[in-house]
């Protein structure tokens, strides 16, 4: 039962708020952190344990808001976020700060899936697109601020309040869902835990599985070896335990039967491997490439974060008129048309032209993103609303991460390559990301380190208009027709009686 949905929503976007701008924060704040607590060597660790456990706990979370309820799930998950905020704020070793960067990312994610999947509960369909235009919104402000804020903290030598930012937010949160939300009254359904642990077993093991890029070389130790044949026995142990049929399945594999959960789950992961590229690479080609400051390097990708909830308000209003496929292949037309843009880059090139092509890129992801959520949740009834969603979430997640690593792979060798006879080899292309070092680097020096990014930088970009032309091929596979056509593909496993939200 919904007490005010207008109250339920403005609480939810505050938790939107609230785990955006940590992770903007905390990637600003990070290298004062690692300095303090003395932990260069496992600086990505900070970063890939909160990213895996939200990869992970996402599905996880969805499952668990169909058969338990969304109420009890979210409220898991945003005090959960506080919980793992307050201790990474009293962190006093680099191996606590990962500990606990992994429980905030499992509280991360639990509240990114329930947010979207209420989101989508609320709303019906003709309101749902401007509500996620809405949500994306607040995702760019807060993705503009979050530098702001954690190079404040940083100023002011007070990175721990980074983390403690989150405590009055989540509060408010969970008083005001408290407070103006009951869950529908339903049939609980056993949960498949068996399903679960063999899930998360095989996406952390392939996680682990993928080659470490670490500066002039790329290791493929026998560790990486042995985690990808447990994550072949793993997947095989999921899949087996899906077939025995369980009467909940963690991931019903029916949901795939639905041709536009298929498409948006596929077309979404290259997607989200284009947008995360773009974010990884790009500030890279700028500050190294380029000889731009940090600050103008962070700066660039800010058009992204207006273009997205731009590109998505304006796209909540012509799936209504002329469906989703034709506003999809438009996101992804101008999503290869941004990457094209970045690979006929060069270090001379004006920096006005990597901000266009971020603009574009927002505004693609705002045309295909957002459309792919409001379309998933409208494929399935009430009981699996949430599974999907975060599966769909998921699928984005897991997509960026793999296909930015097999980028950052391949950037790797071609630097090492690159500066090869360059006596340092790439530690000396460090120098370049270095202010004062940089200063230091004489003309002759400079140029070559310079022509050595912008050469390694090239084929990635290269490979990213060729993922961004997957997305738009796979695009063209989304079912024509209008956007109130797409109905519930699926027998629901469990009929759940309906509210009437208040307005």
């Amino acid at each position: 039962m919904v007490l005010n949905r207008r109250t339920v929503t403005a609480g939810l976007l505050i938790g939107v708020f609230l785990s955006s701008i940590d992770s903007t924060v905390v990637t600003t704040a990070m290298p004062s952190v690692i300095g303090e607590l003395h932990g260069v060597a496992l600086y990505g660790w900070v970063i890939s344990a909160y990213l895996f456990a939200f990869t992970v706990a996402t599905p996880i979370a969805g499952r668990l808001g169909d058969s338990l309820g969304r109420r009890p799930v979210y409220l898991f998950g945003a005090g959960g976020f506080m919980v793992a905020s307050a201790l990474s704020g009293l962190s006093t070793s680099i191996e606590m700060l990962i500990a606990f960067r992994a429980l905030q990312g499992i509280a991360g994610g639990t509240l990114f899936a329930m947010t979207a999947t209420l989101l989508g509960d609320l709303y019906p369909l003709e309101e749902r697109g401007k509500v996620q235009a809405l949500s994306s919104a607040v995702w760019g402000v807060s993705s503009i601020m979050g530098p702001l804020v954690g190079g404040l903290f940083v100023q002011i030598n007070a990175w721990r309040w980074i983390f403690f930012l989150n405590l009055p937010f989540g509060a408010l949160s969970i008083a005001i869902f408290m407070k103006s939300y009951r869950d529908h009254e339903r049939t609980r359904a056993r949960t498949d835990w068996v399903g679960a642990a063999l899930f998360s077993g095989t996406v952390l093991a392939a996680l682990f599985a993928l080659p470490h890029a670490n500066g002039a070389s790329v290791t493929w130790a026998w560790r990486e070896a042995g985690m990808l044949v447990l994550a072949a026995i793993l997947g095989v142990g999921f899949v087996l335990n899906m077939r025995r049929g369980h009467p909940s399945p963690f991931i019903p594999f029916r949901l795939f039967r639905s041709r536009v959960v298929a498409v948006a789950s596929l077309s979404g992961a290259l997607a989200a491997g284009v947008m995360y590229s773009a974010l990884t690479f790009l500030p890279l080609f700028v500050q190294g490439g380029m000889g731009e400051p940090a600050m103008v390097a962070g700066m660039v990708i800010t058009p992204m974060a207006i273009g997205w909830p731009g590109g998505a308000a304006i796209a909540s209003r012509f799936i209504l008129r002329v469906g989703y496929r034709p506003v999809i292949v438009v996101g992804t037309t101008l999503l290869t048309i941004a990457m094209i843009t970045f690979a006929f880059m060069t270090r001379t090139t004006p920096v006005f032209v990597p901000v266009i092509g971020m603009l574009f890129l927002g505004v693609g992801l705002g045309f295909s993103v957002t459309p792919f959520m409001v379309a998933v949740q409208s494929a399935v009834g009430f009981s699996e609303r949430a599974t999907v969603t975060a599966v769909s979430t998921f699928s984005r997640s897991l997509g960026g991460t793999f296909i930015v690593t097999i980028l950052s792979t391949w950037m790797a060798f071609t630097l090492a390559r690159e500066l090869s006879g360059v006596a340092g080899g790439v530690d000396v292309a460090n120098k370049l990301l270095s202010p004062l070092e940089r200063r230091a680097l004489a003309p002759d020096v400079l140029a070559p380190l310079q022509s050595a990014v912008e050469a390694s930088l090239k084929p990635v970009f290269i490979g990213m208009i060729a993922v961004a032309l997957l997305a738009f091929a796979s695009a063209l596979l989304f079912p024509r027709g209008k956007a109130r056509e797409v109905t519930p593909e699926i027998v629901e496993s469990a009929p759940v009686a309906a509210a009437n939200p208040k307005a």
